[in-house]
């Protein structure tokens, strides 16, 4: 948002190739921000003949032949699985990361070791998964304020504290104009 605002329009890019691959299995994000991880890159993908390619062997001209560039290294990273790719472009130095699953997501791990999910029990659906949302109190499973009110369950209380009395209240809840949750 901030670079939109001061760059006048939509963000440009800073550098290509970066973004999410599919790969044999599943996906995993790639950043090739400096030249030696575009080198390592090409190597570790079979590409080597791109790394002095004139269309490519800078990073301005990469960006600007970036629909040339991508769908050549998209090509290659459906040749493996995401975890060897990981292995792979970690042991040269290319910035990546695997896209995880909800499920994966939640066995990480790194996300058990930070307490980033809560799970919670709710009173009709079972045990749920909440994110902790980092720079708040964790969420506590006990916190009642986790799960989220049923329709009608505070009505009479907001309308009471809305001046309301309570055979008009009444009145709105046998006419159904106001619902109740009855839990």
């Amino acid at each position: 948002m901030m670079e939109y605002h001061l760059e006048g329009g939509e963000p440009q890019a800073l550098y290509v190739p970066v973004g999410t691959m599919k790969t044999a299995d599943s996906y995993i994000n790639i950043t090739a921000m400096r030249d030696r991880h575009y080198v390592s890159l090409c190597k570790v993908l079979g590409l080597e003949e791109l790394i002095n390619d004139p269309r490519f062997d800078t990073r301005d001209k990469r960006i600007e032949n970036e629909g040339l560039l991508m769908p050549l290294i998209r090509a290659e990273f459906v040749k493996k699985s995401t975890a060897e790719w990981c292995d792979i472009l970690t042991e040269e130095g290319v910035m990546n990361s695997a896209i995880s699953t909800y499920d994966t997501y939640l066995e990480d791990e790194h996300v058990r070791a930070v307490n980033s999910v809560a799970w919670v029990e709710h009173q009709e659906m079972g045990r749920l998964p909440m994110i902790n949302i980092p720079g708040l109190p964790n969420i506590d499973g006990a916190d009642e304020l986790t799960a989220c009110a049923h329709i009608g369950q505070h009505s009479s209380a907001i309308l009471t504290e809305a001046g309301y009395e309570a055979d008009e209240i009444a009145a709105l809840l046998a006419s159904n104009a106001v619902g109740e949750y009855d839990g």
